[in-house]
């Protein structure tokens, strides 16, 4: 039994490193394009570095079996079928640079290792050592190569990038207060140049994250206080928004926030041109009659890069009967998985992993060129379904 566990924490451990090097491969990428000065290299370097942690954890943990090389082959062939049958106009979509990382990277990875977790803390300690050296290459890039002016990526990519580490910063504040400031230049850097719903997550997500983690040893008073600072943290930026822009372009820093710019033009909340696509794709659901359309008809029939939101993606790409049923999988194992990891632990995971690999596919992005979905998908599933228990670290110490 001690064997087992030894090794289990060994896997957790070797994961937590491999979804950190996986979250942290954009913010990575683009700073070596700074220096290389093309994108090709430094995304081939990156992916060059992922694929062979990915390899040596292959062959040190052994996690290849018969059902996960039949899982993965299934989902290969359903690929084929929907490939064969598809339009000769969407087939090219198929072969693009994401859809082969998501085939040969994020895929494998989702069904190789997730099952075999067993202790999210271990995971999530793993993770926090990303997040000090991700803050300071994004606040480089934003303050000292005014990564903003140079438009080399744009602000919905930065800002969902930075992300994950400004939440692992904040969890990371019970151990270490420097911390914080970390969490600060993270929120700082979306302002500067970010989305809205990433900023939104950002605020939100770690009150959340603070409440789970002191259920009950925080009084009530304290968690009404963090909850004021949260509305006190937002209406200072709607109030002195221009204040903010003035002081930034004082320092010489140039701002592409459509954060601001929405709160300056009073429409932090709605988007004319995301509502237009999400009425043009219900128009060519009733269009279809609820029949299945391809994997990326999103982008031949509406010509949009994608719909910008899951659940519509999944019902273009199955159909009303089948892309329903996906959508209430996925839901119900978000609660399901959530509801069932009822150690302090597990629902941090599961809560940093829902607000930085799935919540942006609610507004934005693909779940077929975000391949980080799958492992998110993964994730719950294994949580939501799995038989054996979780072993805690405190087994791990009193063992």
């Amino acid at each position: 039994m001690k064997l087992r566990i030894k090794k289990a924490n060994k896997i957790d451990v070797y994961f937590g490193r491999l979804l950190g090097l996986l979250l942290f491969k954009t913010s990575l990428m683009e700073f070596l394009h700074l220096f290389l000065g093309t994108s090709v290299i430094s995304t081939y370097i990156v992916y060059a570095i992922i694929f062979v942690y990915v390899i040596h954890g292959v062959f040190s943990f052994h996690v290849i079996t018969g059902r996960k090389i039949l899982t993965l082959l299934t989902i290969y062939a359903i690929f084929g079928l929907i490939y064969v049958f598809s339009p000769s106009d969407q087939r090219s979509y198929y072969f693009q640079l994401e859809m082969l990382l998501t085939y040969f990277c994020y895929l494998p990875i989702a069904i190789l290792f997730v099952d075999m977790l067993s202790q999210p803390k271990a995971i999530m300690q793993e993770l926090t050592k990303f997040s000090a050296p991700a803050i300071l290459i994004s606040a480089y890039m934003i303050f000292v190569r005014n990564y903003a002016a140079s438009g080399q990526d744009s602000y919905m990519a930065f800002s969902y990038a930075v992300l994950p580490f400004v939440l692992l910063s904040f969890y990371k504040v019970k151990d270490h207060k420097i911390f914080f400031l970390f969490y600060i230049v993270g929120l700082i850097e979306i302002v500067i140049y970010g989305a809205r719903f990433p900023l939104l997550i950002a605020v939100v997500c770690p009150v959340i994250m603070y409440l789970i983690e002191n259920t009950t040893n925080v009084s009530t008073f304290k968690k009404a206080i963090t909850i004021v600072l949260l509305a006190l943290f937002c209406i200072a930026i709607v109030v002195f928004e221009d204040d903010i822009l003035k002081i930034l372009d004082r320092i010489g820093v140039h701002t592409g926030s459509y954060a601001l710019s929405g709160i300056a033009r009073g429409r932090f909340w709605s988007s004319s041109t995301r509502m237009l696509i999400y009425e043009n794709a219900i128009n060519l659901i009733k269009g279809s009659h609820g029949s299945p359309l391809g994997l990326f008809a999103d982008r031949t029939y509406l010509n949009v890069v994608y719909v910008h939101n899951v659940f519509l993606e999944l019902i273009i790409n199955f159909g009303v009967i089948v892309g329903f049923g996906l959508s209430l999988l996925i839901i119900f194992c978000v609660i399901v998985s959530f509801v069932r990891g009822r150690d302090v632990d597990n629902r941090i995971l599961l809560l940093f992993a829902f607000c930085s690999m799935f919540m942006r596919l609610f507004v934005s992005g693909s779940y077929l060129t975000e391949g980080i979905s799958f492992v998110y998908f993964a994730l719950i599933f294994s949580f939501s379904f799995r038989k054996r228990k979780v072993i805690e670290m405190n087994d791990v110490r009193m063992a």
